[in-house]
């Protein structure tokens, strides 16, 4: 179910995450909102859900904490104690995670063009798998004269050229990746 859309009736987790408070829902098969979703807890005996929203500092959703049973219920005041203690440490956890996975998208990505970086078209390469012939092809190509550009029009003018045509090479070949390597260089996985 991840990747599913957050609203008023997405099951537990999915509404609360979108109320941002926790949810209990004592019957799914009776509450309209696991309506859309019962189909898929019901064959495994999951008859109740009790979902805690995990909220940044911000107070934005960033995840729930969720207990299932095998019965019609609600939480008991121990598992309402663990969730309490618990939704702390996966705030911090998620936060984390979340950091270094931007700096990872920074390491692998320019920064003028929001394209893969020469550091990720390295990585992708490395990923290809070269035994079987004609299963993948690379495009290389470079702005001719983009100094000339830099010196007559400015460095302005010379970005926006080279933002220009990442966006276009990215548009013409999507949904294959294109890298900017070099300072006028792009590259393209096919």
């Amino acid at each position: 179910m991840d990747g599913l859309a957050v609203g008023p009736n997405a099951g537990s987790c999915g509404t609360a995450a979108y109320l941002r408070e926790e949810v209990t829902l004592t019957d799914i098969q009776n509450d309209v909102r696991w309506a859309a979703y019962r189909e898929l807890a019901l064959p495994f005996g999951l008859r109740a859900c009790w979902s805690v929203p995990i909220l940044n500092a911000a107070g934005e959703a960033i995840g729930t904490f969720a207990f299932y049973y095998r019965e019609c219920r609600g939480p008991t005041e121990l598992e309402r104690e663990i969730v309490r203690k618990c939704v702390h440490l996966c705030v911090i956890a998620l936060e984390r995670h979340e950091r270094v996975m931007e700096r990872e998208r920074r390491a692998s990505t320019n920064a003028l063009t929001g394209l893969g970086n020469r550091a990720a078209f390295d990585a992708a390469l490395a990923e290809l798998d070269c035994d079987l012939p004609e299963q993948w092809a690379m495009l290389t190509t470079d702005l001719d004269n983009l100094k000339t550009v830099n010196d007559t029009f400015g460095h302005q003018a010379g970005d926006s050229l080279v933002r220009t045509a990442g966006a276009r090479i990215a548009a013409a070949t999507a949904p294959d990746s294109t890298f900017r390597i070099g300072g006028d260089e792009f590259g393209v996985l096919l």
